[in-house]
């Protein structure tokens, strides 16, 4: 039913905004999947890293911002 079709385009959107993560530049990447996708803590992030707090803030900030304005383009899938 419609539940079904709901969560279907659901997975097609996360499956899309993963796609878009892995073409992102690796020091985007690395902190979208740590702190975005696996939910790590900030400080751990900046340890594995070695990155400070700021700059992982303001890679979050632009990454956010980044992905906000995709999925309101018309190209979204």
């Amino acid at each position: 039913g419609w539940q079904s079709a709901g969560l279907v385009s659901q997975q097609r959107e996360m499956q899309a905004l993963l796609k878009e993560i892995e073409r992102m530049p690796e020091n985007w990447r690395q902190v979208a999947t740590l702190r975005l996708i696996e939910g790590r803590p900030t400080r751990e992030v900046c340890a594995m890293l070695n990155i400070t707090e700021k700059a992982c803030y303001s890679r979050v900030s632009r990454i956010r911002k980044y992905l906000e304005e995709l999925l309101k383009s018309d190209n979204w899938p």
